[in-house]
């Protein structure tokens, strides 16, 4: 079973909201409202979204701005509560864990050290569907016995194409929508999922 971090574990919007505020004071530019930064986000990507709003300005030196902001307030980014729930079960099946996700391993690790929680491996990448692709060749895996939980149409687009099980996550960056539009194995057409609980429900019922 692989998730997702930011947005499907993870509710990070409100985290990533304050450090991208910073960014906008600093330059003396308008705030966008939290709604307007995820939508934004989501369909242009953080450098789109940036561009959009007029900050035209060298990845590093913005990153510099983040980093900051993360090493002091990186605690307040914490695990879903219903995460614990979702893990207790996949251990007890005996299901193996592992994180997908465009985020730096090292912040997964810390964030999921003060849960208290752990997966068996962790991944980052920015092309996820190849990675994927990579790891079921690796281990020798079915892609039919293998899942993705993710909060984007990117995410469910991804999995599809490594053809393996998606489950779309209407709680995170993208709306049910544009989860609809990937046409997700799980929580498309059929019902909207909200809840990791509701996951969990769908790995218990197709293990």
């Amino acid at each position: 079973m692989f998730f997702d971090f930011d947005g499907f574990l993870v509710e990070s919007d409100s985290f990533y909201y304050k450090q991208m505020t910073l960014v906008f004071r600093k330059y003396k530019k308008k705030t966008p409202s939290l709604r307007t930064f995820k939508k934004e986000v989501s369909a242009l990507g953080v450098e789109g979204f940036y561009e959009k709003h007029g900050i035209f300005v060298p990845f590093r030196e913005r990153q510099e701005i983040e980093r900051g902001y993360r090493k002091e307030h990186l605690h307040e980014l914490r695990i879903r509560h219903e995460a614990h729930v979702l893990f207790a079960i996949c251990r007890t099946f005996e299901i193996k864990m592992a994180i997908l996700s465009s985020n730096r391993i090292g912040i997964i690790r810390r964030v999921l050290k003060q849960s208290h929680l752990q997966v068996d491996e962790i991944y980052s990448s920015r092309d996820k569907s190849r990675s994927l692709i990579e790891i079921i060749k690796h281990h020798h895996l079915k892609p039919k016995r293998v899942a993705f939980g993710g909060d984007t149409k990117d995410d469910i687009l991804a999995g599809k194409k490594a053809k393996v099980i998606t489950i779309g996550f209407s709680n995170g960056y993208h709306t049910h929508e544009q989860i609809i539009e990937a046409n997700p194995t799980f929580g498309g057409k059929e019902g909207k999922i909200s809840s990791l609980l509701e996951v969990a429900k769908i790995i218990l019922e197709n293990r």
